[in-house]
């Protein structure tokens, strides 16, 4: 009890960060462990799945129980968001132009909106405080699944691979999952992966508002897909 009398959000972060990089180190260990093979799928790969997301999802439930104290984002209440008509018509404009963009140049529209997207959040971080330690922890729980390629023999052949690492990697399975349902390859959708990206990003930076609780679901969530995705690119150099 009195152990959970002392859980502050800042404690939580910098404990999912520890997480997040110590799992990147031991991507090649927990293969080699499950028996990962490209031509068959051993038993261990789906319960060792399943175990992390039954953890995932212990960490969630257990916030609803923990007295975690409350921070300065719950402290002041979050404004209601209002638009009005001309706002409304505004967006709708943007985003039809966004769509048709979309279909005629799906990468290069993806990298910009990535890149939009990256530029919003760096610049909510700087400008308040309180936001910089949470949206910290939300990159580093897309990104630190991935410190095993630091230590990566080869890791000058996939220079080009590091290139497009922050727009694509940390939703690298879950755009291959509906690039697959799509009946396209992964390659051709490879703007899924980035629009993805973005939205995890975008989405983060606004549940960052709502409190340490709901912060820290989503990136326990955030946490999860980038390993899953890692696991499928280590699978993928090693092939």
């Amino acid at each position: 009890m009195r152990i959970a009398q002392r859980l502050t959000p800042t404690l939580l972060y910098w404990l999912l960060v520890c997480v997040a990089f110590g799992l990147g180190l031991a991507v090649p260990a927990i293969l080699q462990w499950t028996g990962m093979q490209q031509s068959r799928t051993p038993p261990l790969v789906p319960a060792t799945a399943i175990a992390f997301v039954i953890a995932g999802l212990a960490v969630c439930l257990s916030l609803t129980y923990l007295p975690i104290q409350q921070s300065e984002l719950d402290a002041e209440p979050s404004r209601p968001i209002r638009f009005d008509l001309r706002t409304s018509l505004l967006m709708t404009m943007v985003a039809a132009i966004i769509i048709a963009a979309l279909v005629k140049f799906t990468t290069v529209v993806s990298g910009v909106l990535f890149v939009s997207a990256l530029i919003y959040t760096i610049r909510v971080a700087v400008r308040d405080s309180r936001f910089r330690l949470p949206i910290g922890v939300l990159f580093g729980c897309m990104y630190l699944p991935y410190a095993w390629l630091v230590g990566h023999m080869e890791l000058g052949r996939l220079w080009i691979a590091l290139l497009w690492m922050p727009s694509a990697m940390p939703t690298l399975l879950p755009a291959g999952f509906i690039s697959h349902l799509l009946g396209q390859r992964m390659p051709e959708a490879f703007w899924l992966a980035i629009l993805l990206t973005t939205t995890e990003l975008l989405v983060g930076t606004w549940i960052i508002r709502l409190g340490p609780k709901c912060t820290i679901t989503f990136l326990v969530f955030v946490l999860l897909t980038a390993l899953f995705s890692s696991f499928a690119f280590r699978c993928a150099v090693l092939a």
